[in-house]
């Protein structure tokens, strides 16, 4: 327990420093027993002071100052208002008279105010190194400048035994937003989205992040934008290359489906399993998924099937290279069909994709984007059409073969007859 502290100057009216006055310290409203006094009384300036120890519930104290036959007192009731104090230090007792809070400046350079906010209820400071909690509804913190933690940052909960520093978020039982990137240069227009989530937006919201099972969990990430640009982009930046073609192989961007029994364990897709799916919105209220990548490593497509029944499949097939290899229609000494605005327009190339690229190896290519399900479907109509070619050439043969023996079988009988 810290010392009681008591200090003070004696003067006459006259402002002439008293000497030798008796200066003692009692216990509240009391004049004995004597708990301390000032050895020597006030010295030549009138000064006296006490570094007192006091004992159990004694440090409310008085102090006596005899000077002759005048006696004053310094009572701990005493109240006093002033229009301002200027002090050193601050020390405030504590309700059981037993520890005290100092209240010590800073060092500061210049003259600072320090304002009160205007409450209108009792409330509580708030104090560095004290885990405090903010109770009343509708709390706002607004924080200029810059805002550190040195730690875990909790909305909603106070505890993470998997994380060391970062942002724990839990929303108890809601089930919309859990976070939300907005911005004010941003006006989507779209305050209603429709979708399995049935949660809406605001038109200054340029991301969603929410679950997207009330009970089973995951994650849904909404992107909203306005114009033609990306609305989400995942950018990958990898300071190696990864050329293997195995399944070992890996890449800077990877999605990795991973299956478990819901008992903490990892187990095993089965046969057949989905794993990546492709879906897009068909209407105001439908879905429908376009591509699905499965187990097995195969690649499916929601596609109109294409008929190339109006051209020569064979030669489609054979202009490829032309319109996408500078120099091949030389080297193969010929004309070819059709061009690449053919391809443009039956969409087996994107319009206006062909392009130059100088690669980092030197190389310079002539490369475009191939429509790869079109080109699969190109190839499917050539081989039935070289098959139906095929099959008018040997149903010709055999109607020959048959008209042959016909004839053969006639002369047999007319030499038979001879």
């Amino acid at each position: 327990m810290a010392n009681v502290l008591l200090a003070g100057t004696l003067y006459t009216g006259a402002g002439v420093a008293v000497v030798g006055a008796t200066v003692e310290v009692f216990d509240r409203d009391t004049t004995t027993p004597v708990r301390a006094t000032f050895a020597g009384g006030t010295d030549a300036n009138g000064d006296w002071n006490f570094s007192y120890a006091p004992g159990a519930n004694a440090r409310r104290v008085d102090v006596r100052i005899t000077n002759g036959s005048s006696i004053s007192f310094l009572k701990y009731d005493d109240q006093i208002q002033v229009s301002s104090v200027e002090t050193a230090n601050l020390r405030i007792i504590n309700p059981a008279f037993t520890f005290e809070y100092d209240i010590v400046p800073a060092a500061i350079t210049a003259a600072r105010q320090l304002n009160l906010p205007l409450i209108t209820a009792t409330d509580t400071l708030v104090s560095l190194g004290l885990a405090q909690t903010f109770s009343a509804a509708g709390v706002a913190i607004t924080v200029t400048n810059d805002l550190r933690v040195n730690g875990i940052m909790y909305v909603g909960d106070n505890a993470n035994a998997n994380m060391t520093a970062g942002l724990t978020l839990n929303q108890g039982a809601a089930d919309n937003q859990i976070f939300t990137l907005k911005s004010s240069d941003v006006a989507t227009g779209l305050t209603t989205l429709t979708n399995s989530t049935g949660v809406n937006s605001e038109t200054d919201d340029f991301a969603h992040f929410m679950k997207l099972s009330a009970l089973q969990g995951g994650l849904i990430i909404h992107g909203l934008a306005t114009g033609n640009a990306p609305v989400i982009r995942l950018v990958a930046y990898a300071d190696t290359d990864s050329t293997l073609k195995t399944t070992s192989a890996r890449a800077p961007v990877e999605f990795m489906p991973t299956r478990h029994n819901g008992a903490n364990a990892l187990t095993a897709f089965t046969a057949d399993s989905n794993l990546l799916v492709i879906r897009q919105r068909e209407s105001v209220t439908a879905e429908g998924t376009r591509f699905i990548f499965d187990f097995e490593g195969s690649a499916h497509a929601d596609v109109e099937w294409i008929a190339f029944d109006n051209h020569n499949d064979i030669e489609l097939l054979r202009g490829v290279p032309a319109a996408m290899i500078p120099g091949y229609r030389e080297k193969a000494g010929r004309d070819f069909l059709y061009n690449l605005k053919t391809y443009e327009d039956m969409k087996l190339i994107g319009r206006d994709s062909i392009h130059i690229e100088h690669r980092a190896d030197g190389q310079v290519q002539l490369r475009g984007m191939v429509n790869q399900t079109g080109m699969m479907m190109l190839h499917h109509s050539a081989i039935l059409q070289m098959h139906d070619h095929f099959s008018a050439i040997v149903q010709s043969y055999e109607a020959r073969l048959d008209a042959l023996e016909e004839e053969s079988h006639s002369l047999r009988t007319q030499l038979d007859k001879s």
